[in-house]
């Protein structure tokens, strides 16, 4: 295995291999499912929460029509 360095944040001086460097990503995606293990609900609220967020985002995108027109005459007018 090469020792190349890899910069973190592109600090000077601040490098560590490419095995380390992949040791930490393995690190904090152990540390997400370990949370997903420990917190279930908190999990579940995390992903509904990326959920709304991604359709936050895209909302424009998911909904190109315009919403019809209303007219409030109708809404209070008795039934018949």
């Amino acid at each position: 295995m090469s020792q190349e360095r890899v910069d973190l944040a592109g600090l000077p001086g601040v490098g560590i291999s490419r095995a380390g460097a992949m040791a930490v990503a393995w690190r904090y995606t152990s540390n997400v499912g370990s949370f997903f293990r420990r917190k279930p609900l908190g999990a579940f609220r995390a992903i509904v929460a990326v959920i709304l967020v991604v359709f936050a985002v895209f909302a424009p995108h998911i909904e190109t029509a315009d919403p019809p027109e209303t007219n409030v005459s109708h809404n209070f007018a008795g039934p018949g």
